[in-house]
C-alpha cells in the first residue's frame, strides 16, 4: 500500500481503497444481473440460431484473446 513519509496513506490511495470496498458489496448483484440479462438477448432466436451464435460469440473470443472478467461461481 503506498504510504506517505508519515507512514499515512495518501488521499487518492484512501478514496480508491473505499471506492473498491463500496463496489466491492454491489459485485454480486451486478454480476447476477448482468448474467439476467445477457441470457435473455438471445430469447427471440430458436435453438439451432442460439447454437450458431454460441459458436461465434466463442470464435470471437477466442481470436481475441479475450481475459475473464466473471467467474461462474458454480
Amino acid at each position: 500500500m503506498a504510504k506517505d513519509e508519515g507512514g499515512k496513506i495518501g488521499v487518492v490511495t484512501a478514496l480508491v481503497r473505499g471506492a473498491f470496498l463500496v463496489n466491492a458489496v454491489y459485485a454480486e448483484d451486478f454480476y447476477a444481473e448482468t448474467c439476467r440479462r445477457i441470457d435473455l438477448l438471445p430469447s427471440g432466436l430458436d435453438a439451432p440460431e442460439r447454437e450458431q451464435l454460441a459458436d461465434l460469440l466463442g470464435r470471437v473470443v477466442r481470436d481475441n484473446a479475450v481475459p475473464v472478467v466473471f467467474v461462474d461461481p458454480a
